[in-house]
């Protein structure tokens, strides 16, 4: 028989709810607001996000004690490629 301690490190929403890796959040800074797929934690306890536009290899790193709020969040962004080459959201109006 061999007995094993373990220490569990979850990440939890303001309303007390569980992040697991994949989850879409939206979180407040003191003066923004972000939104992300949470990835884990960093070796030094950053929370790591992905951005949320398809396409884009945007990754950071945010320290738990910056983020006033954080929530679950179902976000859907629809992207359309303009006639400069970039991208740009869709406006609401523009949609059929």
């Amino acid at each position: 028989m061999q007995i094993k301690k373990e220490t569990v490190i979850s990440v939890l929403t303001t309303s007390g709810e569980t992040i697991n890796a994949g989850d879409t959040v939206v979180f407040n800074f003191e003066d923004k607001c972000c939104v992300g797929v949470y990835m884990g934690l960093s070796d030094r306890g950053a929370l790591k996000f992905k951005g949320k536009i398809s396409d884009t290899d945007v990754t950071f790193h945010v320290m738990p004690r910056s983020i006033k709020e954080i929530y679950k969040a179902d976000v859907t962004v629809l992207v359309h490629h303009g006639q400069y080459g970039g991208i740009i959201n869709k406006m609401e109006s523009e949609e059929e």
